[in-house]
C-alpha cells in the first residue's frame, strides 16, 4: 500500500489499514509481512489505526 500504510489483519478477522506510529518510526521499528504487531484502533474510523511496536 502506498505513503506507508499497512494491511492488518487482526485476531477477530478485520481487517483495517494501519501505519506505523511517530515514536514507533522514531525506535526504527521495520515492519515485514507476516510480522503480528500491537495496533491501536482509531476511535473515530475503527477501519484505520497505527502500529505501536511488534508483538512478542
Amino acid at each position: 500500500m502506498p505513503n506507508a500504510l499497512y494491511r492488518v489483519e487482526l485476531e477477530t478477522g478485520h481487517r483495517i489499514v494501519a501505519h506505523v506510529a511517530p515514536a514507533a518510526r522514531l525506535r526504527f521499528l521495520r515492519v515485514i509481512p507476516g510480522d503480528r504487531v500491537r495496533v491501536e484502533v482509531s476511535k473515530l474510523d475503527p477501519g484505520r489505526g497505527r502500529i505501536v511496536r511488534k508483538a512478542e
